[in-house]
């Protein structure tokens, strides 16, 4: 067992070596805690002196070893004991796919699904916290098509929150009512109610996805899951390179509820400073080397927590859909004394392209093969990494453990691969040794490349530049910024609600709601462009003008990633995309221009992207740090409300919206009331 690590109050002298690499508001934390520990010796000693009397005391009332169940962190707001049911989903059988039994011929067909959504008490790296999951168990069930195959979910809500769920990069053409953006294009599903979705996934779709509440900070709380869309075309132009493949769920993880963070992370004077996780996660599972001074008894939780251990045959070829789940952190995706090569990125597939080391940001996914080596008994495990780039974090945080690890096992033939081999292995193996970046910034886009015919058109429509930032020093709530507007939801129902049921422009202002705005000029709250052109080809220039990264995703669409850059974007630029259409006959037929859902722009960069406005709908915008989005860094496109208009919508969901209006009515009068009558 790893030996416990004590809370350090004063920097080293190899600490103060390093300071000059890390960002000034480190720095200032760094040096906060040495000051800290100079003036505050005395009272350390003495609460030292108090929690050890404490602690004996326990240890009279409980016994050496607690049987209530593990112990809670002395930090924790609530006093809870871990649940005994089998919360942990078996992903090696559950996220391996069986390519040669799945049917890619089959007629198209309703893939089915029965989901509960409830509350409990779970510990992926051991720390025990309340969690919302499918089914009662973490992480949630792949979800698995063919292209052209109708997917159906029902939906129960047994947790104590209002729930959604987004399946995160697929169109739902003409169905936008079932994108699951919480406030934008559905209502939220409220505790004791069921939903069903049911939409017919794209023909021309396929590639990795996946699923996430989007109703607050709820994703950060458990409620996520893998999605595989099969597509003969591409396992005809991929078949010859690799033999098995499965899922591989990556990303940070929080030891309390998403919501316990918000108060103080939108709180004024705090711009920029992100939660920032505790540990990371590979298939729902981790350990945390806890100090004995985090927990009151961290070797009980040690044994209760594991690293998940992918089976490996020897001399094989191996597809990893590698997704990022996490709500907040880009990583670095290794395996030890192995390549990985590119073959799918956010659902397109890509001429291949082999890599030491994967780069990728929230909610982006990327295919890798993996080619096994001959079996070797004295060398017969590895490491898997999935590194969070703490250079991303604005502060410190003492207890995070940015190195994720599961372990790679080949396994022959005839082992019968039985027990926990992820307590303490010596996997004799060698960590690919890089520079870890200082920047926060994804796989250089320039690499990527797609392999099947489908470029962007030539010429654009519309140019809409999107200014992404933040609230900097003026004492005002941590609010994200699109062109000097910030996201609040058009309560008391949806925007597409509120755009679909109203006949007139007259009507899209409403006394009780968040005005909309049907042009390209920044209102007070939100930011809405509508377009009205069937087809219309739209460019967003995508502004960062924060010095962090952010990964910006579309709803409904993928874009082409026409060009990226530093400084200040100018338009005679745009005779530079016309040179990249001319040399796109050196790629075969997968032209030059990369498609995809979800792009990172680092600080003081931007992007230019392109999607043809053909699906109708309210998409929204968004950066997808789920803290990011909570602050109001999103905007929407109103596409074709014509159309939608015309739509018979879902029984079900308009109830939701009846509901939630006579929610948050009735909140609008409690609030009215009590400002009325004022204080008693």
């Amino acid at each position: 067992m790893t030996e416990p690590q004590y809370m350090r109050l004063s920097l080293s002298d190899d600490e103060e070596s390093v300071i000059s690499s890390v960002s000034s508001r480190q720095r200032r934390e760094l040096r906060k805690e040495k000051l800290r520990g100079h003036t505050k010796s005395q009272a350390y000693g003495l609460i030292a002196f108090l929690v050890t009397i404490a602690f004996l005391s326990m240890t009279i009332l409980w016994g050496i070893r607690s049987t209530a169940g593990p112990p809670v962190s002395i930090f924790s707001k609530d006093r809870v004991v871990t649940s005994a049911a089998n919360w942990r989903l078996d992903t090696n059988k559950e996220y391996s796919i069986k390519n040669q039994k799945w049917n890619y011929d089959a007629s198209p067909q309703v893939r089915e699904y029965h989901w509960t959504i409830t509350d409990i008490l779970a510990a992926p790296d051991g720390v025990v916290k309340n969690m919302t999951v499918i089914n009662g168990q973490f992480p949630g069930p792949l979800v698995q098509c063919n292209a052209g195959d109708t997917i159906k979910v029902h939906i129960k809500n047994e947790g104590a929150e209002p729930t959604s769920i987004h399946f995160h990069g697929l169109f739902f053409k003409n169905q936008n009512y079932y994108d699951g953006a919480t406030y934008i294009n559905q209502c939220e599903i409220p505790p004791q109610h069921e939903y069903t979705m049911e939409f017919k996934v794209d023909e021309e779709q396929w590639g990795t996805y996946w699923y996430h509440s989007h109703y607050t900070t709820q994703a950060a709380d458990g409620l996520v899951g893998p999605v595989v869309i099969h597509s003969k075309k591409e396992i005809e132009a991929l078949k010859d390179m690799y033999d098995e493949e499965m899922v591989v769920l990556v990303g940070d993880h929080y030891h309390a509820r998403g919501s316990e963070y918000m108060e103080e992370y939108l709180a004024p004077d705090n711009e920029n400073a992100e939660p920032v996780p505790d540990n990371g996660l590979i298939q729902g599972a981790n350990v945390f080397d806890m100090p004995d001074d985090y927990y009151l008894n961290a070797t009980f939780l040690q044994e209760e927590s594991l690293r998940h251990v992918f089976k490996f045959r020897p001399e094989r070829k191996y597809r990893l859909r590698v997704i990022n789940v996490g709500f907040f952190a880009d990583l670095d995706f290794t395996i030890d004394n192995h390549n990985l090569t590119i073959i799918e990125a956010d659902g397109t597939t890509v001429h291949p392209v082999t890599v030491d080391v994967l780069n990728i940001a929230s909610a982006q996914r990327y295919s890798v093969i993996v080619n096994t080596n001959v079996f070797d008994v004295k060398r017969n495990m590895f490491w898997m990494h999935a590194k969070l780039n703490e250079y991303c974090f604005d502060h410190l945080n003492e207890w995070l453990r940015y190195d994720a690890k599961a372990v790679v096992l080949y396994v022959s033939e005839w082992d019968e691969v039985e027990g926990d081999y992820s307590a303490k292995l010596d996997t004799k193996s060698e960590e690919y040794q890089y520079v870890r970046d200082v920047f926060c910034r994804e796989l250089d886009e320039t690499l990527l490349h797609p392999l099947f015919h489908d470029p962007p058109p030539k010429d654009y429509d519309e140019n809409v530049r999107l200014d992404a930032w933040f609230h900097i020093g003026d004492w005002k709530l941590d609010r994200g910024q699109f062109n000097d507007t910030t996201y609040r939801p058009w309560l008391p129902s949806s925007s597409l609600y509120h755009i679909a049921k109203n006949t007139s422009e007259t009507e899209k202002h409403d006394g009780n709601a968040t005005p909309m705005i049907q042009s390209h000029v920044p209102y007070d709250d939100n930011f809405l462009v509508s377009v009205n052109k069937p087809g219309a080809v739209i460019d967003v220039l995508i502004n960062n003008l924060d010095d962090g990264s952010h990964p910006f995703h579309l709803h409904g669409y993928k874009f082409w990633v026409m060009m990226v850059g530093s400084g200040n974007f100018r338009f005679e630029k745009y005779s530079q995309i016309a040179e990249k259409f001319n040399a796109t006959d050196d790629l075969e037929e997968g032209g030059y221009f990369m498609k995809r859902d979800t792009i990172m722009v680092p600080g003081y960069k931007w992007a230019l992207v392109r999607f043809v406005a053909d699906n109708p709908g309210v998409w929204p915008f968004h950066c997808h740090i789920g803290w990011h989005m909570e602050a109001g860094l999103l905007m929407q496109f109103d596409v074709l409300p014509e159309e939608y208009k015309k739509w018979d919508y879902p029984e079900q969901w308009t109830e939701l919206c009846d509901i939630q209006e006579k929610k948050y009515t009735q909140v609008f009068h409690e609030v009215t009331d009590a400002t009325t009558k004022g204080p008693n």
